[in-house]
């Protein structure tokens, strides 16, 4: 890639920092892998009307204010990965799918083979497309890799996307007050306390008193994804128990889904992955800050203890372990003597389809009816789990042998574990593991991961 002014970006001198302690792990999982680990994606459907020439202004603007879409890791002294920001690079292309034979089909192609072709990220890590497939009808497909970039980071793009397009094809200056750069949040993580972070996680995890959940899991091997969704009742008895036990929906449905591991593994203890958003700190403004801030942190699923002391320690610890997540997960699980390996499974709690509903953006000609994620994480088993209205949905991707899901399984199980605990908030959590009635036929033993 070129930038506009012709100069490869690789070879443009540029001041250089580290990088933070997550970004350094998600770049030595790139290398590892050589691949397209962690290569995340938001494709945007756009209705309406589209100035090509305002989108890409827009698109180029939004670039030049946020300094992380610049950033680039280059080699330093070492072959060790330092951070730069470069120049805003070259437009991107539109192609016209208007008059092929499911034009749909075809932007939702080329979307899959973005996400498998690796990034070079001395040079930039990330790339769009814009694919009409229709006379009023858009597919913006963005493509980021997850050092550059998290979730919410994609979700305040979208938002300031809108505003700058409307500005321009309106003819008046952008309102947007200005933002904070991604190098404060760096600058915050150079005045914290190492070994304080560490001693966080090193009572917390405490050591370990049982082998870890037995996972052998081939990260080259193609993964698996199903979908399964528990119901209207399920989810009122999410709700119930979030109101009883005063925590969050997400705490009662990341216990509910630990004490499923667990009569999985045949443990009373194991350790999962939560991922937070890193933003519950003390700096200005880190609510609008763009980059990655989010990392997987540790949760430990003990089914000794009651219903009551696991929910709520599980919703207490999670909104006090953001001031500590910015070490890497494998600093973070060294402290407390485990590995990176160890977690059973990764838990990401998003919306996987939104509309953008700001009142600002309903008079502008951009209309964006919806959002779709692909979160590639690199790990064995790992959940993307939305708490919606009517249902609780979860979408597992996986890897055999190391886990096998079925869906009916998990709706029929998980279900019936929201239901004992909702019952006997108070009793040991192991009840409500033990209250699960399992079909003892050779087809489900067959599809157990696990010897039990």
């Amino acid at each position: 890639m070129t930038t506009r002014t012709g100069e490869d970006p690789a070879d443009t001198p540029a001041r250089t920092r580290a990088v933070s302690p997550v970004q350094a792990g998600l770049l030595y999982e790139h290398a590892l892998g050589g691949d397209a680990r962690y290569v995340d994606q938001a494709i945007h459907t756009i209705n309406g009307p589209l100035d090509h020439g305002a989108f890409r202004e827009a698109m180029r603007r939004l670039i030049d204010a946020c300094d992380a879409l610049r950033m680039r890791f280059p080699a330093g002294p070492g072959g060790v990965r330092r951070l730069a920001f470069g120049p805003v690079p070259e437009a991107f292309p539109i192609l016209d799918a208007r008059g092929r034979a499911r034009a749909a089909r075809i932007a939702d192609r080329l979307a899959r083979r973005e996400t498998r072709r690796p990034f070079d990220l001395a040079r930039s890590g990330t790339r769009a497309v814009l694919v009409r497939i229709a006379d009023e009808r858009h597919v913006l497909i963005w493509t980021y890799h997850h050092a550059i970039a998290d979730s919410w980071a994609i979700r305040l793009l979208q938002r300031r996307l809108c505003r700058i397009y409307a500005s321009l094809v309106e003819g008046r200056s952008d309102e947007d007050e200005a933002r904070v750069p991604y190098e404060c949040y760096l600058d915050w993580i150079d005045r914290q306390d190492e070994e304080r972070s560490l001693a966080f996680w090193r009572d917390y995890l405490g050591a370990p008193t049982e082998p870890a959940v037995p996972l052998d899991v081939d990260l080259r091997a193609p993964q698996r994804v199903i979908r399964a969704r528990l119901g209207a009742e399920a989810l009122a008895r999410v709700h119930a128990l979030r109101k009883a036990l005063r925590t969050t929906a997400n705490a009662v449905v990341l216990s509910a889904w630990g004490l499923y591991i667990l009569h999985r593994a045949q443990r009373t203890r194991c350790v999962l992955g939560c991922v937070v958003s890193g933003r519950a700190i003390r700096l200005r403004e880190v609510h609008e800050i763009v980059g990655t801030l989010s990392n997987t942190v540790p949760v430990l699923i003990d089914a000794r203890l009651s219903v009551r002391d696991l929910v709520g320690g599980i919703g207490r610890h999670l909104l006090g372990a953001d001031p500590h997540a910015h070490l890497s997960l494998g600093a973070i699980m060294a402290a407390g003597g485990r590995r990176y390996e160890d977690l059973a499974s990764v838990v990401n709690f998003t919306i996987d389809e939104t509309r953008l509903s700001d009142p600002h953006l309903a008079r502008h000609a951009l209309d964006v009816p919806s959002i779709r994620y692909d979160d590639r994480a690199n790990f064995g088993a790992y959940l993307d789990i939305a708490v919606g209205d009517d249902a609780v949905v979860l979408d597992i991707a996986y890897t055999p042998p190391a886990w096998r899901f079925s869906q009916g399984e998990i709706e029929a199980a998980c279900g019936r574990l929201l239901d004992a605990m909702a019952h006997a908030p108070d009793a040991p959590a192991v009840r409500a593991v033990d209250a699960l009635l399992w079909r003892a036929d050779e087809a489900l033993r067959a599809d157990l991961a696990f010897d039990r």
